[in-house]
């Protein structure tokens, strides 16, 4: 089986800092870390978070694995105690063939070994740098992400660096280590290359619909506007799922019915909507004067659902009063506005 996870995690360790694939690590909290050791450079196939091989594969350089004390047993902590180093200053992580349309690249480290301090690591791809600054002989179990550019400025202690929205099917991660007293025992405890969420596109908003039609909203096209100048506003066009110059179809025409009932004459308002159309709201209001309106107190009497997702609701109005009058309308909010 080929992996559908969202995420493909390294872990580097040394002898006893390596993950199980059920721990959960890292500010993508995420399984199956991909543990690499001592077995030396070459090329590896990546399993992606859910366990299953992803179709994408590392080539480690020569490394020289570190750990470092832990001051926690959580597998945060076991991931960020282990590093790579070398005793040269660069080092390249390549990876090929990843699978994802586009995602972002964590690169985690946060320890040293000597006793000069501050020790700084660069972190490259393609052209941008991320410089991380650390102080520590141990990880301190928070997170804090550097986004310093330079080495001047990172003046604040961190533990990883992200690169956004990338979408490179190879790419290589390097890393330069700059010590205090050459000692270079800086590299990445961890790297996680995550998916980003692609939104789905947007089909079904009046913005969209608008955009479809070549309009801007405004003038003639604007929610309350008739650009057919037909009396019916393209907001009710658009919710029935129409071009704001086609004629309303006759099944979402409002219609009103005076009815008898046990506790008097009412009015029977009925008007159709259709259910991919969640950023208007209707609401069935009445008045005794046409000046002061109000919801219709009885409420929904039916809904009506039909197969195409549309549906007709049938909304009761107050009683009418003796020798008075009722009236009743259909009013339409799209997002914050009438």
């Amino acid at each position: 089986p080929i992996s559908v996870s969202d995420t493909i995690s390294i872990n580097i360790f040394n002898t006893d800092n390596s993950l199980d694939a059920n721990q959960t690590a890292g500010v993508v909290p995420r399984a199956n870390w991909n543990n690499f050791g001592p077995q030396g450079r070459g090329p590896h196939t990546l399993m992606g978070s859910d366990g299953l091989q992803s179709g994408a594969s590392i080539y480690l350089p020569e490394i020289w694995r570190y750990s470092t004390p832990q001051l926690g047993d959580t597998a945060d902590h076991i991931m960020m105690s282990g590093y790579a180093g070398r005793s040269v200053a660069t080092l390249e992580f390549e990876f090929y063939d990843i699978p994802f349309e586009s995602y972002d690249v964590y690169v985690y480290w946060g320890v040293h070994q000597d006793e000069w301090i501050p020790d700084f690591l660069r972190v490259t791809v393609e052209d941008e740098n991320f410089w991380i600054r650390v102080e520590d002989t141990a990880w301190n179990g928070v997170f804090v992400q550097s986004t310093a550019t330079t080495k001047a400025a990172a003046t604040t202690p961190a533990s990883y660096v992200v690169f956004e929205n990338l979408s490179l099917r190879n790419l290589t991660v390097t890393t330069f280590a700059d010590t205090a007293n050459n000692r270079l025992r800086a590299g990445p405890a961890g790297i996680q290359i995550v998916a980003r969420t692609t939104p789905p596109p947007d089909t079904d908003s009046y913005a969209a619909w608008l955009n479809e039609n070549g309009l801007d909203g405004s003038g003639a096209s604007a929610p309350g506007a008739s650009l057919l100048q037909d009396g019916v506003p393209n907001l009710l066009k658009y919710l029935a799922g129409i071009a704001p110059t086609e004629v309303l179809p006759e099944e979402y025409r409002s219609s009103t019915e005076h009815v008898s009932t046990p506790e008097g004459d009412r009015l029977l308002f009925t008007y159709r909507t259709r259910a991919d159309r969640t950023d208007v709201e209707c609401i069935v209001e009445e008045s005794t004067d046409l000046i002061h309106w109000s919801p219709a107190d009885m409420g929904l009497a039916e809904t009506v659902p039909h197969d195409d997702g549309s549906a007709t609701h049938h909304v009761w109005s107050q009683i009418i009063p003796h020798n008075g009058a009722v009236f009743i309308r259909l009013r339409m909010l799209l997002s914050t506005a009438d």
